[in-house]
């Protein structure tokens, strides 16, 4: 086209010039026909074409353009369908889709001073599926289209439309697809997002109508035995999702109510979506899973203490690493004093516990070190400690070496988000008392609501 335009500038030029000195020169001596009318398509040749699984109209759009230096003249573009021939002169590696995958008019006629026109191709989604289903190859499939004319000129390097088709099926997912919450949560956030950029309205349902055979299945695959979390301990802020056109995520609140469940039990609940409004969309395949645990998931910041033995065990790690060679030692190189609370270790829980908790922990394979008196104590605020309970060896069957030794549950006197497990006393005497008394242990866990 900037050979064109250069050509028809030079022209006008030409034409001043032969107005001025009263020439009988026309535009038709001073533009070559091939000039008069030219066709060239204004799309970038080569692109990617995603025909969404959904039941809607499918439709691409040609945009085909009548430039020249004779507007008023008539003419008319046509589409043909490429060749095996000319896509190889071209380099292209395609699949021709075949005719019956689409339609369009092939002739557009141009009328005087018409110098534009959008092209709608429409796509057969059922014929695209199955032909692109019977390939045996990688090769990508296009629509393949050349630009041509009977009465007027083509542009060359325009007149080419290929558009490599490819199928999707939207997708509405959860994500992530597993949630793991304790009891001592009380909102969780459920959120749906689709595959894709969002250009519809459209509303799915969710539903744990299948929950309980999902559970079953769930169990079977990953070998637990998670029960199903019941109604009463669970309310979510919507059942339906609705998404509006744009957006690609919806959020919804479930909020648990954990004070009816076992501390024994682990459960799950599998929500499903369903009844999406536009048909089409992939969405019964995707499930979330919510598993609810007793169990506190312990983190290396939810712990502290003021008598680790640095250099002696694993420090801190040790207690929630789940290697049974591995421990936390408290001091016995230096003196720790505390007649309250002997050497201990802290948890700063995230969430708080309102009912009841309770604990294991395990020892070392030396003896020296192992706990002979014990105390669990808790607090609202990190500052005024209550002792729960107090243990010992022979009041309460504390363990030896390599052992593991589980408390029952004790109810709570008030919210507690922070515990405390002191020891008092170990083998080898009052912890920071008596010289050189310490202890250690190799793994620490919490249950609690």
């Amino acid at each position: 086209m900037k050979k064109y335009i250069s050509i028809i500038g030079c022209a006008l030029g030409l034409l001043g010039l032969a107005s001025c000195s009263n020439s009988e020169y026309d535009f038709d001596h001073l533009f070559p026909g091939e000039y008069h009318k030219v066709f060239y398509i204004n799309n970038a040749a080569d692109q990617g074409y995603i025909i969404y699984d959904v039941d809607e109209e499918h439709a691409d759009t040609i945009q085909l353009f009548k430039a020249g230096s004779h507007p008023q003249l008539e003419a008319d573009a046509t589409f043909e369908q490429c060749n095996q021939k000319e896509l190889d002169s071209l380099h292209k590696d395609y699949t021709i889709l075949p005719a019956n995958c689409y339609s369009l008019e092939k002739t557009t006629h141009f009328a005087p001073n018409v110098r534009y026109a959008k092209i709608p191709v429409k796509f057969n989604l059922a014929a695209v599926k199955a032909f692109l289903a019977s390939q045996t190859d990688d090769k990508p499939v296009a629509l393949s289209l050349k630009l041509v004319s009977e009465n007027a000129s083509v542009n060359s390097e325009k007149m080419w439309f290929f558009r490599e088709v490819t199928v999707e099926q939207p997708r509405v997912d959860f994500t992530p697809a597993t949630i793991n919450a304790s009891f001592c949560d009380t909102e969780l956030t459920i959120t749906n997002q689709l595959s894709i950029n969002n250009k519809w309205d459209f509303t799915c349902d969710l539903s744990t109508a299948s929950a309980e055979a999902d559970v079953a299945a769930y169990n079977t695959e990953h070998m637990t035995s998670y029960k199903l979390l019941p109604q009463t301990a669970y309310k979510l802020s919507a059942s339906k999702l609705t998404f509006a056109k744009g957006t690609r995520e919806v959020a919804t609140k479930l909020t648990l109510d954990a004070s009816s469940l076992s501390l024994n039990d682990t459960y799950l609940l599998p929500v499903r979506m369903a009844n999406c409004s536009i048909n089409g969309f992939n969405v019964s395949t995707s499930v979330l899973y919510v598993v609810v645990d007793p169990k506190v998931n312990i983190t290396l910041d939810m712990l502290s203490s003021p008598c680790t033995q640095t250099d002696d065990g694993a420090a801190l790690p040790g207690l929630i690493d789940n290697n049974p060679k591995t421990f936390w030692h408290s001091v016995w190189k230096t003196n720790y004093l505390n007649a309250e609370y002997g050497h201990y270790f802290q948890v700063d829980l995230k969430n708080t516990m309102r009912k009841q908790l309770y604990f294991d922990y395990y020892t070392r394979d030396y003896n020296p070190v192992c706990p002979t008196e014990i105390g669990i104590f808790v607090s609202t605020d990190g500052n005024t400690w209550k002792e729960l309970v107090h243990l010992t060896k022979d009041g309460n069957n504390l363990p030896g070496t390599s052992s593991m030794w589980t408390s029952p549950v004790y109810d709570l006197p008030f919210d507690v988000n922070h515990v405390r497990f002191c020891i008092f006393r170990s083998n080898n005497g009052r912890t920071g008392v008596d010289n050189g008394a310490c202890a250690a242990v190799t793994g620490f866990d919490l249950w609690g609501k």
